[in-house]
């Protein structure tokens, strides 16, 4: 091998492997910020039992508590959702908690960048600092928010908790809304329909002894027999409906509260550190290959 093709692969070495495990070793090691994160655990549940409910849905069936994934996904996305950043940040200053807090990498906006300073870079910042998780077996949903400041990252979790509720109060009540006013509804046609129908009875009975005819007058009792049907009939829907609210109503209940973490576990600075050196070996062995093959080709 001669002298210059010695000096660009030392050079290729300095450049893609030795100088990012460098600046690795730099940052993880001197100037990247502790990061601490709070977890909460919660479980959707309603007073409607379900069958075939294993480990520890089991447990929760048999106490009379059920839950379904499918309202537990919607609340999980409404977590992460831009709805849920904002009603924070009526709360909470956490836009200059993780402007001014961290270090210059893993802060938001750490270069100070104008066009970088908007509402959407934001949200998109904290979808990667608030993770969820759900297990579909146990129903359990887990809440992970990852802050510069231990105490930060419990009040916005405690705020997401807050706001999950207040979400699953909305669900419940606009569940209501629509089951009751259709059930009303219902209700207050059939209450019609039948004084309709007494108010014709009233008037042929009134009217009998002038004009009678015996199969109109059977028609009339048969209306208004089958006008309280329905009557009585959208009255027990309407009871049903309330019965059935209750069943279904849900609740978010706390398993875990949210954590106040003492230690810090990321960033993994080794791990980082280690990662970069391989991959950079990896992306060095390759580029030396290629160049070999070339070099053959030369020759």
């Amino acid at each position: 091998m001669s002298a210059t093709v010695k000096k660009k692969i030392n050079w290729l070495l300095q450049l893609i492997v030795i100088l990012p495990t460098f600046l690795s070793v730099i940052y993880f090691g001197f100037i990247a910020e502790n990061i601490y994160t709070s977890e909460a655990t919660y479980i959707i549940r309603s007073s409607d039992t379900q069958s075939s409910l294993g480990g520890l849905g089991s447990f929760f069936s048999k106490v009379g508590i059920s839950r379904s994934n499918d309202d537990s996904y919607v609340i999980l996305s409404y977590i992460k959702s831009r709805d849920a950043l904002s009603s924070i940040e009526k709360v909470l200053p956490i836009q200059d908690w993780y402007t001014k807090k961290g270090d210059i990498i893993s802060r938001y906006n750490g270069f100070n960048l104008d066009f970088y300073n908007k509402k959407e870079y934001f949200y998109r910042y904290m979808y990667d600092m608030i993770n969820v998780n759900f297990d579909s077996s146990t129903g359990i949903a887990t809440i992970s928010v990852n802050a510069f400041d231990t105490k930060d990252a419990y009040l916005i979790n405690e705020q997401l908790l807050k706001q999950a509720e207040g979400f699953v109060n909305q669900i419940n009540l606009r569940a209501k809304q629509d089951l009751i006013t259709a059930s009303l509804a219902e209700l207050k046609n059939a209450e019609l329909q039948m004084k309709k129908e007494a108010k014709a009875l009233a008037e042929f009975q009134k009217n009998k002894n002038q004009d009678a005819n015996l199969a109109e007058y059977q028609q009339i009792l048969i209306n208004n027999t089958v006008a309280k049907q329905q009557f009585e009939a959208a009255t027990l829907s309407l009871r049903n409906a309330q019965v059935e609210i209750t069943k279904k109503q849900l609740y978010l209940e706390r398993i875990e509260q949210p954590s106040v973490s003492d230690v810090s576990f990321k960033p993994a600075r080794i791990y980082n550190t280690i990662s970069t050196f391989i991959i950079t070996l990896l992306i060095y062995g390759i580029i030396n290959l290629l160049l070999a093959g070339i070099r053959e080709h030369k020759d």
